[in-house]
C-alpha cells in the first residue's frame, strides 16, 4: 500500500475520532444523557472523577487530539517531503500517547468505576488504529503529491458528514435533556404528586414544589442533590420532595440503599441518610456493609436492618415499590427526573438543565435564586 493511501486512512480515522470525541464533548457540555446500549454506564463513566485530567474532561482532550491528527494528516498530504516526515513522526507520537492513555482509561473504567463506556472503547479503537497507521506510514517513502484533487473532495465530504452528525446529535441531545411527561392518571397538579408520607425538605408551605424521582447510587442524582439543597436553603420558597426510583438493572445496590433510607425516614433521618450516601466519595462503589453502616450512623440497628432487608413485605420496601410503580406509570426513563410547579398548578417535567432554566424565569425567578 502506498504512502498516500495510508495517509487517507489517517484522515478518515481522524474524522471518525472527531465525531466520537465531539459527541461525548457535546453531551458533557449540555448535561445530556449518553445512549449506551440500554444502560447508564457511559453516563457513569463520564461523570466519574476519573473522566477528568487535571480538571479538564478527557472527552475535550480527545477531541483536541483528533483535531491535531486531522490537521497534520491534511498538511502531510499537501506539503513537501521533509515536513511530511516530521508530521508523520509527530502523528505517531500523538497517536501513541493517545493509545496508551486510552488503554489506561479503559482499564480504569473497568477496574475502578466498574462500568464500560462503548463510546470510550470506540475512541480507543480509533486511536489505536491511527497509531498503527502512522507506524506503517513512517516506513513509507514519499513521492510527489500525496493528496490529489479527489482527496480534497474526500476531506470535504468527511467534514460535512461530521458537522452534519454534530448538528443531528446536538438536536438529539438537546431533546434528550428535555422531557415532557404526561402525568394524567397520577396528578393534575404538582401538589398531587406529593404522597401523604412524602420526604420533604423546605418550609412545607412554599410557593414552589419540586418533586425528584431519584436513585441513591446515581452520580447525576448526587450532583443535582447538592445543587438543589443549596437552592432550597437559600430561597426559603421551595419544597423539595424526593421519591424513589432505584435503577436496579444499572445499580445493583440501589434498591437496598432506597430501602434503608426509608427505614431511616421512620426515625426522621431520611435526609441525614441521603447526606451520607450522596456525600460518599465512592458513591457508585458502596457495598452492603457501607449502606448498613450508614444506617447505623443515623440511629438504626444493623441487625434489624439486615433482618428487614430479607422481608419482601417490609413497610420500607413497600414504600420504595410504591414510588417505583408511580415512576413506571409516568414512564420515567432515567434519573434524576424532576416535576415542578407553583402550588395548585399543573406540573412541568424535565431534567436538571430544564429545571435550571425554569427556575431562572418568571414566575419562579421571583422566589428562587438561580440553581448553580
Amino acid at each position: 500500500m502506498t504512502a498516500s493511501k495510508w495517509n487517507r486512512i489517517c484522515i478518515a480515522l481522524s474524522f471518525a475520532g472527531l465525531f466520537v470525541a465531539g459527541y461525548l464533548s457535546l453531551s458533557t457540555l449540555i448535561g445530556a444523557e449518553i445512549p449506551c446500549m440500554g444502560s447508564h454506564a457511559c453516563d457513569i463513566v463520564q461523570q466519574s472523577k476519573e473522566s477528568a485530567f487535571f480538571g479538564i474532561k478527557v472527552a475535550y482532550l480527545g477531541f483536541l487530539a483528533y483535531v491535531v491528527l486531522a490537521v497534520m494528516s491534511i498538511l502531510r498530504g499537501i506539503g513537501p517531503e521533509k515536513p511530511r516526515q516530521v508530521l508523520t513522526k509527530a502523528g505517531l507520537a500523538v497517536s501513541g500517547i493517545g493509545t496508551l492513555f486510552s488503554i489506561y482509561l479503559i482499564y480504569t473504567s473497568i477496574t475502578s468505576i466498574h462500568q464500560t463506556c462503548i463510546w470510550c472503547i470506540g475512541s480507543a479503537t480509533i486511536m489505536t488504529l491511527l497509531f498503527f497507521s502512522h507506524g506503517f506510514l513512517s516506513q513509507m517513502e514519499y513521492h510527489g503529491s500525496m493528496t490529489p484533487n479527489k482527496d480534497f473532495i474526500m476531506i470535504g465530504v468527511l467534514s460535512v458528514l461530521v458537522l452534519a452528525g454534530f448538528g443531528f446529535r446536538f438536536t438529539d441531545l438537546k431533546a434528550a435533556s428535555v422531557t415532557t411527561i404526561d402525568t394524567t392518571g397520577i396528578a393534575s397538579t404538582i401538589d398531587q404528586m406529593v404522597p401523604k408520607d412524602a420526604h420533604v425538605t423546605g418550609p412545607k408551605n412554599a410557593h414552589i414544589i419540586i418533586v425528584e424521582f431519584g436513585d441513591l447510587i446515581c452520580p447525576h442524582c448526587k450532583e443535582a442533590y447538592e445543587k438543589l439543597h443549596q437552592t432550597v436553603a437559600e430561597s426559603g420558597e421551595v419544597d423539595l420532595v424526593f421519591r424513589q426510583f432505584p435503577l436496579y438493572n444499572t445499580h445493583p445496590m440501589a434498591v437496598m440503599a432506597a430501602t434503608i433510607s426509608e427505614m431511616a425516614a421512620e426515625k426522621g433521618k431520611f435526609w441525614d441518610y441521603l447526606d451520607l450516601v450522596y456525600g460518599s466519595k465512592d458513591q457508585d462503589k458502596l457495598t452492603t456493609d457501607d449502606l448498613v453502616g450508614m444506617g447505623t450512623q443515623v440511629g438504626l440497628n444493623s441487625e434489624t436492618i439486615q433482618k428487614r432487608l430479607q422481608d419482601p413485605k417490609d413497610p420500607a420496601l413497600l414504600r420504595v415499590q410504591s414510588d417505583l410503580a408511580d415512576a413506571m406509570k409516568l414512564k420515567i426513563k432515567s434519573t434524576p427526573t424532576f416535576f415542578w410547579g407553583m402550588k395548585g398548578t399543573a406540573p412541568s417535567s424535565g431534567y436538571i438543565s430544564q429545571l435550571r432554566d425554569a427556575m431562572g424565569s418568571p414566575p419562579y425567578s421571583h422566589y428562587v435564586k438561580a440553581i448553580p
